[in-house]
């Protein structure tokens, strides 16, 4: 199954639409924090390519990826089709370019960091370990680029929007059975305590399946409580500068009730038989 979404610091520098949307004029990028990024993917000679009608697919000879390339054009090309069904934005004037790494020490060597899957705003691109075992495709990283209309949401509501597109975790199980799962395991899973990008970064990679589950269920209990559209009003205003205290006083001001009754209700309906 697949495994392993983007777990990145990012922030806006003040723009709102990157430069990839044709129907925008940008004075300010998006910035990441990406020390370890680097450019020698450009460079490497052995790609081969496959473009789609709103991707590139860059992989290797021989790979996992060139093997279920067919199969990554049509996942990815429907989840293009489901994120700009929901979230309407404004049509890019280049495709999305994928590049697949056949293993860690491949992908960290040609752009620098080992993890599962990144998405360079700037750039337009995801970069991916795609193995045997891990094949983190689907609409999670293009719901990063596909939103930055919205602005640059705090990283717990970016990750579970993201998640949310999905539809379910990493491993193919249900969002709620990982959140249930953490909860036994005594993990801090009130959303209420995941208010700024430092709360969100401290939590632990070991349990991070558990963190999005939580993130995307949280998601999902705003969306169908409340509407999508009251979802999104939020999504647009909760900035990553934003203190704890702005954040609570959104929510409140967003969805009319406070932010520990909304919590109530997500607690309510994460223990409910039904769900």
């Amino acid at each position: 199954m697949t495994k392993g979404w983007s777990r990145f610091c990012l922030y806006s520098s003040g723009g709102i639409l990157p430069p990839f949307f044709s129907s925008c004029i940008i004075t300010n990028m998006f910035e990441q924090n990406l020390p370890n990024y680097t450019h020698t993917f450009l460079s490497y000679n052995d790609w081969l390519t496959r473009e789609s009608s709103h991707y590139i697919f860059h992989y290797t000879k021989g790979s996992e990826a060139e093997k279920d390339i067919a199969h990554i054009e049509e996942v990815q090309e429907l989840a293009y089709k489901k994120i700009v069904g929901l979230l309407h934005p404004p049509v890019p004037f280049k495709k999305i370019e994928y590049y697949f790494y056949p293993d860690a020490d491949t992908k960290t060597k040609l752009m620098g960091d080992s993890w599962y899957a990144l998405a360079i705003l700037n750039e337009w691109c995801v970069h991916v370990l795609y193995t045997r075992e891990d094949k983190p495709i689907g609409p999670h990283e293009d719901t990063h680029l596909l939103s930055l209309h919205l602005g640059q949401a705090t990283p717990f509501i970016a990750e579970g929007l993201a998640d949310y597109m999905v539809g379910h975790a990493w491993d193919g199980k249900s969002h709620l059975e990982h959140v249930r799962k953490g909860q036994g395991l005594g993990l801090d899973l009130n959303p209420a305590h995941y208010l700024t990008p430092q709360h969100w970064f401290e939590t632990p990679d070991e349990h991070a399946i558990i963190f999005y589950s939580l993130a995307a269920a949280w998601t999902k209990y705003l969306i169908d409580t409340f509407s999508l559209k009251t979802y999104l009003s939020f999504y647009i205003q909760v900035k990553r500068s934003h203190t704890e205290a702005e954040v609570i006083a959104l929510y409140a001001q967003v969805f009319e009730i406070s932010l520990d009754e909304l919590v109530a209700g997500f607690e309510k309906m994460v223990s409910s038989k039904e769900n």
